[in-house]
C-alpha cells in the first residue's frame, strides 16, 4: 500500500492479476540435501490480454512435516517442525509499452513522529521525518530512488539525504520518508525533493518550504 505495508489477494481477484494464468511444473518436489532443481513457470495469456503490466506472487512452500522418533523408553514422540516460504515477484511488462512517468504528488516535513520504543524504554523519541508522495503514472515497472536536499533559510546551512530506492508498477502510488538528523536547528527551510528513475530520464524535483519544531 502507500505506506510500504504488503498486501496480498486471493489469485485472481485483483484486475492486474496474472496468477491464474500461470502454471508452474512440476508442481511438487523433494529436494535431497545439497540438491537444487530448477522449475518451469509459464505464462499463458489468453489473446487480449497482454496491454498491461500483469503480475503475481509465486510461492514455493516446504510442506510441513512432523518427524516422529521414539525416545528412550521406545515410545514415540513428536519433532519440532521447521517450514520455508519464499516469495517470488513474478510480472509480464509487453513489450509495446514503452513509457516511464514518475510524478512527486506531495512532499512535507512531519514533526513529532513517535519512534517505536525500545524495549525498557518508557518515553517514546520523536522523530521529524521527510516525507514525499511518489505515483508511477506511466505504463512500465521502474525502479528509482528519492533523496532530500535541505537548507536552512537563515544560515544556509546545507543537508543532504542518502537515497531511499524503489520498485513501483503503473498506477502505484507510495510514501517515500527519510528520519531527518536531530542535530539539525530548528528553523525554517527549503526541502527540495529529487527523484532519479533511470540515466535515460529527466530527474524529477519538487521544492517546498517546510518548519523543524
Amino acid at each position: 500500500d502507500s505506506t510500504g505495508k504488503k498486501l496480498y489477494f486471493q489469485p485472481g481477484t485483483l484486475p492486474n492479476s496474472n496468477a491464474k494464468f500461470l502454471n508452474v511444473i512440476p508442481a511438487s518436489f523433494t529436494l535431497q540435501p545439497g540438491e537444487s532443481r530448477v522449475l518451469e513457470v509459464i505464462l499463458s495469456l489468453p489473446e487480449g490480454q497482454d496491454r498491461q503490466v500483469t503480475n503475481s506472487m509465486l510461492f514455493v512452500t516446504q510442506v510441513s512435516e512432523k518427524d516422529v522418533v521414539p525416545n528412550k523408553e521406545k515410545k514415540m514422540a513428536a519433532g519440532a517442525i521447521f517450514r520455508v516460504e519464499m516469495g517470488i515477484h513474478i510480472y509480464n511488462e509487453p513489450p509495446q509499452l514503452i513509457t516511464k512517468n514518475i510524478v512527486i504528488e506531495d512532499a512535507q516535513c512531519q514533526n513529532g513522529v513517535p519512534a517505536k520504543a525500545a524495549p525498557g524504554d518508557s518515553v517514546s523519541q520523536k522523530l521529524t521525518v521527510a516525507s514525499a508522495l511518489i505515483g508511477n503514472i506511466g505504463e512500465r515497472v521502474t525502479t528509482g530512488n528519492v533523496r532530500f536536499e535541505l537548507t536552512n533559510k537563515k544560515t544556509l546551512e546545507e543537508w543532504k539525504s542518502e537515497a531511499v530506492e524503489f520498485n513501483t508498477l503503473p498506477g502505484d502510488h507510495f510514501f517515500v520518508n527519510r528520519v531527518l538528523p536531530n542535530t539539525l536547528a530548528k528553523g525554517s527551510y527549503a526541502m527540495i525533493t529529487v527523484v532519479d528513475f533511470g540515466a535515460d530520464q529527466s530527474l524529477k524535483v519538487a521544492e517546498s518550504e517546510i518548519e523543524i519544531q
